[in-house]
């Protein structure tokens, strides 16, 4: 029997400044479309991958989004190298690769042509032989950018589905649960192996929900290389949930409802605020800064003070000079203090 102990997803070694930049789903989306969940419907089928025995799950599914969006964007499936993905890695020559790391790769660089970098059905790389002229062709492909979604929320993944937007999913399990459909077996408080696979559809099976998986590491599942994995499963074993948007060629956000117009001057109610937060008060701090220019006016004001609203009072801080240099560079807009609150009511009474 083959074995089925992957590692190639590796921890988040990043320091907590860093982390506290990603943006999440949350702060994007103020609120998600219902979804219609219904047995026995057709699931999307893309080109099959074969990571064979290396660590590159995480590269792999990164590839596959890449022709996914490409394929709705433009009506062309391409064939992404992972090799080319995986080779950029941060924590080269270590094997495996986290989501941030792989989805950075993937905003800067993009990926090269399978062609180009053959990847598929292949042994742990050493190295790439990348031209320059493969690197441009590369950045064709890059994303705009990328959020988290929470990992018990399994309708929001089914949101972002719905809209033909793939998931890069992370799971950590036991070897023994690990089938054409995952089934909770085992309950030490640490699974042994670490696996990303890319959602494509949601469906519901045997009653309950779940979302339909391409898996380059394709045990048991046949040649078809999809699981179906049930909600109870994702709940459990999921570790790290997200998606991609807005590729450069001009594909956008993915948005349940249209976003919030800012045309009339707003007066600010908000007082004093932290990173975290979640309420009236910032989404009234996040108008008012749509009306300054500093958070973006195509964005939903959803009231969750996350990364984009950090940058944003950032931005404010810096313009108006509210804070020093030194402040600015410790709380990376993390807050909003008793200076610029105050020069917030005073700008917008």
């Amino acid at each position: 029997m083959p074995s089925q102990n992957f590692t190639g997803v590796s921890k988040d070694t990043r320091p907590e400044d860093l982390r506290l930049k990603d943006w999440t789903h949350k702060e994007l989306v103020a609120k998600t479309a219902a979804v219609e969940w219904k047995e026995n419907a057709p699931i999307k089928k893309y080109p099959q991958r074969f990571q064979d025995g290396s660590f590159t799950c995480v590269a792999q599914t990164g590839a596959k989004i890449l022709g996914i969006n490409n394929l709705n964007e433009s009506g062309v499936f391409v064939d992404i190298s992972a090799f080319d993905i995986y080779d950029r890695r941060a924590n080269k020559p270590a094997g495996g690769m986290w989501a941030q790391d792989a989805w950075e790769i993937l905003k800067a660089c993009g990926g090269t042509l399978e062609q180009f970098i053959p990847s598929q059905k292949l042994p742990e790389p050493i190295g790439v032989d990348r031209k320059f002229f493969l690197e441009q062709i590369g950045k064709i492909f890059r994303i705009q950018n990328y959020a988290s979604l929470p990992t018990d929320d399994i309708d929001a993944m089914a949101a972002v589905l719905a809209l033909g937007t793939p998931l890069m999913m992370f799971f950590e399990y036991f070897p023994i649960e690990w089938s054409l459909t995952p089934v909770l077996k085992a309950s030490a408080a640490t699974a042994s192996s670490r696996h990303s696979i890319t959602g494509v559809d949601f469906t519901l099976y045997q009653g309950k929900k779940a979302l339909c998986f391409e898996d380059s590491a394709p045990i048991f599942t046949g040649d078809s290389g999809q699981r179906i994995i049930t909600e109870d499963f994702i709940k459990t074993r999921c570790v790290y949930a997200g998606y991609s948007f807005d590729l450069m060629n001009g594909a956008t956000l993915p948005e349940a409802e249209p976003q919030d117009l800012v045309l009339e001057k707003p007066s600010y109610i908000g007082g004093r605020l932290q990173f975290g937060e979640v309420s009236d008060r910032v989404k009234n701090l996040q108008n008012v800064l749509k009306f300054d220019g500093e958070f973006p006016m195509e964005q939903s004001s959803t009231g969750l003070y996350g990364a984009i609203t950090a940058k944003a009072v950032k931005k404010y801080q810096e313009k108006y000079q509210v804070a020093s240099p030194e402040e600015l560079a410790a709380l990376q807009g993390r807050q909003v203090g008793p200076a610029t609150e105050k020069d917030l009511e005073l700008r917008y009474p």
